[in-house]
């Protein structure tokens, strides 16, 4: 029984191997669960044992994906994990028994026979295996005959039990070195020879009379039929108790185990010490706090193994403590430096225990469980070297087919001596010859020998020449002359005269009677052995060839499929000497029918039978198409599937070789058909000479197949040619009078060229093209007929690319018209005309006149070119959009205002790229309702530029249709109407500010005047003088306002001309301060001037009058008893004059606006103050008409400081 175990502990592993081993168990180890699946996918295990604690996996794990792929084999959990949660997982995975560490040995061994019971002995509980009086008990694993004890190697006795568990199966030596050695181990097949010849030695040497191994030359090795009645082959008993008390076991097992666990204890005292160190590792990490991971899993792992370990060898204690140590290292909770005390006691605790000697507990020997196995039938319990009906690779024919010991090397010996003695002796000698086998056959006179000789036709014949009358030379002198390819050899005397005579009578060799050893005889024999079959198989191999040569010679005369497949078969049948050859056909569902037979009588024909062969849709179909051999030597032996064996029944077969028939088409091979030879009559087994004729047969097969098969093809072919050409020449003439009539009357020129481009026809056209009769064109070329140089170089250039790649070659030409009708224009096609010999021999000219489509295209070019110029340089944006929204065509003038390049627009999506986030899913709607013809003609909307500024457009929308009036995108032209709106808002604000500003004062005066001329205020003459003074206050305010307003008109306008002069930079800051000083006096304010004297040119009066505004402001606007100051100083080529004051400031977002007009901070102020809110605006434009420019800066309740730079020109 062969079992895995799967422990990483090599220790713990050692131990069971031994013990296991002991009990006659083949055990393979795997140390992590890689090596273990690697050992349940090559080999075929009856048990495995699973340590659920491995390296690179765990257990559970392994046992479930050997569950999840199928395998059936039993698995016994073995682990130091007891918690009842680990229990459970495991059997829930698929495990079908537990067992904890620390074990007992015997309730192992009893655990594990229970499982082989269940599994390999479904129904019957099998306790003993017989042969004859040979018996293998299964509960102490020992082999007595006639109650003797028979005492076997290892390897015997599981030999012995094999051919005794199955003794109907025929096992290869490849089969039992699978079953009985390890995967560890590497013997060669001459190692199983060697054990079976051990095996049948101690067998005789017991008084065995028979050998109860029966060796089948060419297959393997299986147990003979037992001399008595067949019920009798195996005593079956009842399984009584499950197991047997301590005492039944034997002392020499009892030492045989304490050895082995002596053995094991030493080696754990060897390497305990390493342990305890990896421990003491652990703890100093521990107490440093710097325990690193790998190192705690080391340790854990290690105390893992130890208990498995000391447990198993009868340390409890020590295996307690190590289970405490594996606890405190698991990584279900963080350690503490404070762990460290603990977990140093736990290894002193160790150490303890393992002081005076390590003295162990005597572990319980183990029981011996019962056990039994017979044959299962399903394929996956057969030996994997041996599966049912696999067909054979040629290439290893040999090895897995067991057929290197052919019947062909087998040699009959036939001894003639009259010396009983003698014969023996020289049998005996010739069975110790490893390298030959032999049959013997035996007779002591000339008679008995002669009759042996012809009836048996033995390969050699050994005579002794000294038997009486002298009836040796003549049985040699006989022999010799009816066969002269037999090997003699002539056993002589001593005298020089009768080994002279033996040899010239023909023997193949002699020895010398008296001088016969065991070396002598076996190396004459053998060496005339080889001779003969060396001879044969030359013999065989010319034969073969011969054959093979006649096979090939038929195959050229016969073009027949049916014709090839007879003679193979019948060629096949004969020199094979089979009883049937037959070459069998598939059809495309693997059914067949035989489509060739040669057979002997009385066996019945199966010639044009249908097969409707299951078999081959699954597995053999498959090898078959891969090329393998199928050879059965037996059908009843060869494990064949059950609808196969009918099917070899049916034609009462009893061996067979198969060979697949593949024909390649394109490089793959197809499964054709099969080559087959049956024996009927009885067993055979094939040589590899006779498959590798059927080998080369099949291929010599196949090429015929494919011969007659393209040969008939061939004669549809040439008939179908045949019926195409006779077809093709009517139709050719009919198409030829078809051409001419239409050439004829083509409005195209037509033409033929020969090679050198001369004309060797041309149509009526012509004349009408060129005003030249066609009689003018033929034998001359264009070029020679005087047609335009450019004309005729288009045309060899077409002629010439046209016969260097056999291609057609268009291209376009301009020629006038006749009679000054003015210029035409073609399109000229060349096509090559071939000759029989695939040669082009002429040139197909066709010139079609495309006058009218050139004049319409020119017109359509000229008109789009029209178009486009207008589009690209008119000021306005033209966008063309594709119903998706691409931007298909921008102008110039949309791609300067937005400042994108033309790579960067076309192809984009026009929404996400230039309408603005807010807007872009309203207009997107707008333009989906163009495919419902809903589409505004007329729109506005905002575009982003790139540098984000935004541009309000005027759009008109035009929807663009293809020729089936399906719409396929818009055009739209729009005008930039961003400052047009920005005009119209301040003329709308100019508008509402002059007239809120005019009619105030106006109406005040109007109040004023009318109070007057009512006479209300006749006797109240300071009331009415104070009305006055009010009439004539707004009076002023209005001329003020009318006359800032012209003057910001002239000067926004461009209608005033500066007047500018070098002027003094002081003079003019003193000129604005004595303007203001009067105002500033009665306001309480200090003007301060900071001015150095300095030339500038300028307006002498418009750059006073700018002062003068900003110092009127900054007066305004400050606390009494406060400061302004008027500076100037220059920077670089410019002067910058400030205007400072301490007012109350101007907010931020009016420090832009407030140049505008009348802007005002504050609405009161133009009341209050009496401004008319166009100062800044004045100011503005006489400084940008200066060519310098004017900013505030300010701060809330501090003040402000008004700037402005004029140009310092020297």
């Amino acid at each position: 029984m062969k079992i895995l175990l799967v422990e990483d502990d090599i220790h713990s592993a050692e131990i069971l191997s031994q013990l296991l081993a002991e009990s006659h168990y083949t055990i393979d180890s795997a140390l992590n669960a890689k090596t273990a699946w690697q050992h349940i996918e090559t080999y075929t295990y009856d048990l495995v044992i699973l340590d659920i604690m491995l390296p690179d996996s765990d257990g559970i794990g392994l046992c479930t994906k050997l569950r999840n792929s199928g395998y059936t084999i039993p698995v016994l959990l073995l682990t130091a994990k007891d918690s009842t949660n680990d229990r459970v997982m495991g059997l829930e995975a698929g495990a079908d028994d537990y067992v904890v560490k620390p074990y007992n040995f015997q309730e192992l061994v009893a655990r594990i026979r229970a499982l082989l019971r269940r599994y390999r002995d479904r129904d019957t509980l099998i306790q003993e295996l017989t042969w004859e009086q040979i018996r293998l008990d299964l509960k102490s694993n020992k082999v007595t005959y006639k109650h003797q004890p028979l005492h076997l190697t290892q390897k015997e006795y599981g030999l012995l039990e094999l051919f005794l568990r199955y003794p109907q199966q025929v096992f290869s030596r490849s089969a039992l070195l699978d079953q009985v050695w390890s995967a560890g181990e590497f013997p060669s097949e001459e190692v199983v020879t060697t054990h079976i010849k051990g095996l049948r030695r101690k067998l005789k040497a017991t008084g065995l009379p028979i050998d109860p191994i029966e060796t089948l030359y060419g297959l393997g090795y299986r147990l003979k039929p037992e001399p008595v009645q067949a019920e009798e082959r195996q005593t079956v008993k009842s399984l009584v108790t499950n197991t047997l008390p301590e005492e039944s076991l034997s002392q020499i097992d009892k030492s045989r185990v304490l050895e082995v666990i002596a053995i094991m204890t030493k080696k754990l005292i060897a390497i305990l010490p390493e342990s305890i160190a990896l421990f003491h590792r652990v703890a100093i990490a521990l107490n440093q706090g710097n325990l690193d991971p790998d190192l705690r899993y080391d340790g854990y792992m290690e105390a893992h193994r130890l208990i498995g370990s000391m447990g198993s060898l009868g340390f409890p204690e020590g295996s307690a403590i190590a289970f405490q140590i594996e606890q405190m290292l698991k990584n279900d909770f963080a350690l503490m430096q404070t762990d460290t005390t603990i977990l140093q006691q736990l290894i002193s605790n160790l150490e303890a225990s393992t002081c005076d000697q390590l003295k162990p507990v005597s572990p319980i020997l183990l029981r011996s469980q019962q056990q039994s196995d017979h044959p299962q039938q399903q394929q996956s319990d057969r030996p994997k070297s041996m599966p049912p009906s696999s067909p054979i690779p040629t290439s290893q024919i040999n090895r897995n087919s067991d057929l290197s010991q052919s019947s062909a090397a087998m040699l009959t010996v036939l001894i003639v001596d009259d010396d009983q003695v003698d014969r023996a002796t020289y049998i005996s000698y010739l069975q110790t010859d490893r390298s030959h086998l032999y049959h013997f056959l035996e007779a002591d006179t000339r008679e008995s020998g002669l009759e042996l000789w012809r009836s048996q036709n033995p390969d050699i014949v050994i005579i002794d020449c000294e038997l009486p009358n002298g009836e040796g030379l003549e049985l040699l002198q006989t022999i010799v002359e009816e066969n002269l390819e037999v090997g003699t050899i002539a056993l002589t005397g001593s005298e020089n005269e009768q080994i002279l005579q033996v040899m010239g009578l023909g023997a193949s060799d002699y020895l010398v009677k008296g001088a016969i050893t065991s070396v002598s005889i076996i190396n004459r024999v053998g060496q005339v052995g080889d001779f003969i079959t060396l001879d044969r198989q030359l013999k065989r191999s010319q034969q073969q060839e011969i054959l093979i040569a006649k096979i090939t010679l038929h195959i050229r005369q016969y073009l027949s499929i049916e014709d090839i497949a007879n003679s193979i078969v019948q060629e096949v049948r004969a020199f094979l000497n089979a009883d049937r050859s037959i070459v069998y056909q598939f059809n495309p569902d693997m059914s067949g029918t035989v489509v060739a037979e040669s057979v002997l009588s009385p066996w019945k024909s199966c010639l044009d039978q249908r097969i409707d062969e299951y078999c081959f849709q699954d597995d053999l179909g498959g090898a078959y198409r891969e090329g393998r051999v199928f050879s059965t030597f037996d059908v009843y032996t060869a494990n064949l599937h059950e609808c196969h064996l009918k099917l070899m029944e049916q034609f009462q077969v009893r061996a067979n070789l198969v060979l697949p028939i593949l024909i390649t088409d394109n490089k793959t091979p197809t499964l054709w058909g099969l080559l087959i030879a049956h024996q009927c009559e009885a067993p055979r087994i094939w040589e590899e000479s006779d498959i590798r004729l059927l080998q080369q047969l099949s291929v010599q097969l196949a090429i015929a197949l494919q011969q007659a098969e393209l040969y008939q093809n061939l004669q549809k072919s040439n008939t179908d040619l045949e019926n195409r050409v006779t077809e093709r020449t009517a139709e050719l003439f009919q198409r030829q009078q078809e051409f001419i009539a239409l050439a004829e009357n083509s409005p195209s020129v037509i033409m033929r060229l020969d090679l050198q481009l001369r004309h060797l026809y041309v149509n009526l056209a012509i004349e009408r093209a060129t005003g030249i009769p066609v009689k003018e064109f033929l034998g001359k070329t264009l070029r020679e007929m005087g047609f335009p140089e450019k004309n005729v170089t288009m045309l060899e250039s077409a002629a010439h690319r046209l016969l260097e790649t056999g291609q057609d070659q268009r291209y376009e030409i301009e020629y006038p018209f006749p009679e000054d009708q003015g210029m035409g224009y073609y399109r000229a096609h060349l096509i090559p005309e071939y000759a029989p010999d695939g040669k082009i021999a002429t040139i197909l000219s066709i010139f079609y006149d495309i006058t009218q489509n050139k004049l319409n295209e020119i017109a359509l070019q000229e008109s789009n070119r029209r178009w486009q110029y207008l589009l690209d340089n008119v000021n306005l944006m033209v966008v063309g959009l594709n119903c998706a929204g691409k931007v298909e065509y921008i102008n110039p003038f949309l791609l300067n205002i937005t400042g994108y390049a033309m790579e960067e627009v076309i192809g984009k999506d026009w929404f996400s790229q230039f309408i603005s986030q807010i807007d872009q899913l309203e207009i997107r709607e707008a333009f989906s309702s163009l495919l419902n013809n809903d589409f505004p003609k007329y729109c506005q909307n905002a575009i982003v530029t790139k540098a984000g500024e935004e541009r309000m457009i005027s759009w008109n929308n035009t929807i663009l249709r293809n020729q089936d009036n399906e719409i396929i995108g818009t055009l739209s032209i729009g005008e930039d109407i961003t400052e047009k709106l920005k005009v119209d808002r301040i003329k709308n604000e100019f508008i509402s500010i002059v007239s809120h500003e005019l009619r105030t004062p106006l109406a005040s005066i109007r109040g004023a005047l009318g109070l007057l001329s009512s006479g209300v205020l006749a006797n109240r003459p300071e009331t009415a003088q104070n009305m006055l003074n009010i009439a004539s206050s707004d009076t002023e305010r209005l001329v003020r306002l009318v006359n800032d307003i012209l003057d910001l008109e002239r000067l926004e306008s461009s209608k005033v001309t500066l007047d500018r002069n070098w002027c003094d930079v002081l003079e003019l800051c003193q000129q604005a301060i004595e303007t203001m000083q009067a105002i500033a006096t009665e306001n309480q304010i200090e003007i301060l001037c900071n001015v150095q004297s300095q030339q500038i040119v300028v307006d002498r009066d418009r750059l006073v009058q700018t002062l003068v505004n900003l110092l009127s402001n900054a007066i305004k606007f400050s606390t009494p008893q406060s400061q302004v100051h008027l500076e100037a100083s220059q920077i670089a080529d410019e002067i910058v004059f400030r205007v400072c004051d301490r007012g109350r400031g101007i907010p931020a977002n009016h420090l832009e606006s407030i140049f505008e007009r009348f802007h005002q901070v504050d609405a009161s102020d133009s009341r209050q103050m009496g401004g008319t809110g166009l100062g800044l605006a004045i100011c503005r434009s006489i400084v940008q008409q200066h060519g310098g420019k004017i900013w505030v800066e300010s701060v809330l309740s501090e003040g402000s400081t008004f700037s402005f730079t004029i140009p310092h020109r020297i």
